[in-house]
C-alpha cells in the first residue's frame, strides 16, 4: 500500500460568504489541512496506515482515516493531536491566524528596515555600515515586531542585523521565512535554531510551538550577527 498516496491532502477552494466568515473558515481549512499533510508524511515516515495510527493512539479507526478526508469539516480533538505527536515523535505543525500582510515579506512578526523613513534619531543605516564592515555583501535589517525573542534578550522595535550567507549553527538566532500554499508571501519570523527546528524564548504561549526546518515550508535566510534598540520617544 502506498501510504503517502493514501494520505494526500488537496488545497480547498475559498468559500465566498462574509468577510469574516470567509477569514475564519479559510483559518479552519488551513489548519486541517497543515495537519493532514503532517499526519501524511510521519505516516509514510513510519510506514504506519490510518488504521494503525487509530489503533496505536487508541482511537476509533474512523478518527483518522475520516480527518484525512479533504472534505472533512470537523478538527482533531486536541488531546488526539498530543497522542500523534507522542507517536510521531514530531511536534505537529505551527499555525497562525491568517492576518492582512503587505506586499513582499508578511510583517505580523518582524518588518524590514526603511533607513529612509526613520523616525529614530540615530541613523541605522550608519550602524549597518559599522556592523558589516570588512564584509562584502549586504546586511539586511529588519524590525522585531514580536515577543518570541523576549527571553533571550531581543524586544520588539529592536533593529536586528541579518547576514544571508552565513551557515546557522545551534542556538544562532535567525531570519526563517514560512511559507503557506494559501498565501503568495513569506511570513518572515526571527527565532533560535536548535536543528532540525527553530524555536522562540518567549513567555507569549502563542509562540512556543517549535517549527521544523525543511527548506521548503520553512527555510532560513540568515544569521542575526548583532542589533541595536533605537532610543524610545
Amino acid at each position: 500500500m502506498n501510504v503517502a498516496l493514501a494520505f494526500s491532502t488537496m488545497q480547498h477552494p475559498r468559500r465566498i460568504t462574509a468577510t469574516g466568515e470567509a477569514t475564519m473558515r479559510d483559518d479552519q481549512e488551513r489548519r486541517r489541512d497543515a495537519l493532514r499533510e503532517w499526519i501524511s508524511i510521519n505516516a509514510a515516515r513510519l510506514g504506519m496506515s490510518p488504521a494503525g495510527i487509530a489503533k496505536q493512539i487508541n482511537v476509533a479507526r474512523s478518527t483518522i482515516s475520516n480527518f484525512m478526508r479533504p472534505d472533512w469539516p470537523y478538527e482533531l480533538k486536541t488531546s488526539t493531536i498530543a497522542n500523534l505527536e507522542e507517536l510521531f515523535g514530531r511536534p505537529a505543525p505551527s499555525f497562525s491566524p491568517a492576518t492582512d500582510r503587505r506586499q513582499g515579506f508578511a510583517d505580523s512578526e518582524a518588518q524590514a528596515y526603511n533607513v529612509a523613513t526613520t523616525k529614530d534619531g540615530a541613523r541605522i543605516g550608519d550602524l549597518e555600515v559599522l556592523i558589516s564592515a570588512g564584509v562584502n555583501h549586504p546586511i539586511d535589517p529588519w524590525i522585531l515586531k514580536s515577543r518570541a525573542l523576549e527571553c533571550a534578550g531581543y524586544v520588539p522595535n529592536d533593529v536586528l542585523f541579518v547576514d544571508p550567507t552565513i551557515e546557522p549553527r545551534d542556538n544562532d538566532v535567525v531570519c526563517v521565512q514560512v511559507y503557506s500554499r494559501e498565501r503568495p508571501t513569506a511570513e518572515t519570523v526571527f527565532r533560535i535554531y536548535a536543528k532540525p527546528y527553530v524555536v522562540s524564548a518567549t513567555l507569549d504561549a502563542g509562540l512556543r510551538r517549535p517549527l521544523l526546518v525543511d527548506g521548503q515550508n520553512v527555510a532560513i535566510r540568515g544569521v542575526v550577527i548583532g542589533s541595536v534598540r533605537p532610543r524610545a520617544a
